[in-house]
């Protein structure tokens, strides 16, 4: 089975780019792409204060994954994209702003998990993705922060962003 969807497309990119992802970075993957980034934001104030504690000191560079729906994760270090916090924070708050969360996309891309590991393209059993799965959707689909592996091997650290403004569609 060759991914054919752009859900699914997305979801085997970032397989193959952090390949210690668990079910759980998957949900929050998806999470992000169709809820957006407007449950962690206060107001500008407390973004640029999050941030500020979050990215190392002194840097200013970001650089820009592209997670579907027009959005992406902006990574806080590393990047060719100068950006200062007071600028980050601003386009967080207003991508959270003018994002419309979609629960019901949600729900039904999640699906694609266990039927992408069982056709052996993510690395996770379809026991265990089904598993958390309906854990998950029992909870009702809440935020979920990223694994205890994932953060150990990638160490996330990024805003989610309205990708547009990059010039980017």
């Amino acid at each position: 089975m060759a991914p054919d969807t752009d859900i699914e497309k997305l979801l085997v990119r970032h397989a193959r780019l952090y390949p210690l992802m668990q079910a759980q970075d998957f949900a929050k993957l998806l999470f992000q792409r169709f809820m957006g980034p407007g449950h962690l934001v206060e107001s500008y104030e407390t973004a640029l204060d999050g941030i500020r504690a979050e990215r190392p000191s002194g840097e200013n560079g970001v650089w820009l994954e592209d997670i579907g729906n027009g959005l992406c994760r902006c990574h806080m270090a590393g990047g060719r994209i100068k950006m200062s916090d007071e600028e980050l924070a601003e386009r967080f708050f207003l991508s959270a702003g003018r994002f419309v969360p979609d629960k019901t996309g949600l729900a039904g891309a999640l699906d694609c998990i266990p039927r992408l590991a069982q056709a052996g393209l993510l690395p996770l059993s379809p026991e265990d993705a089904r598993r958390f799965l309906d854990e998950y959707t029992a909870a009702g689909c809440p935020m979920t922060r990223h694994s205890q592996v994932y953060r150990d091997a990638y160490r996330p650290m990024y805003r989610v962003i309205f990708l547009e403004e990059y010039g980017h569609e």
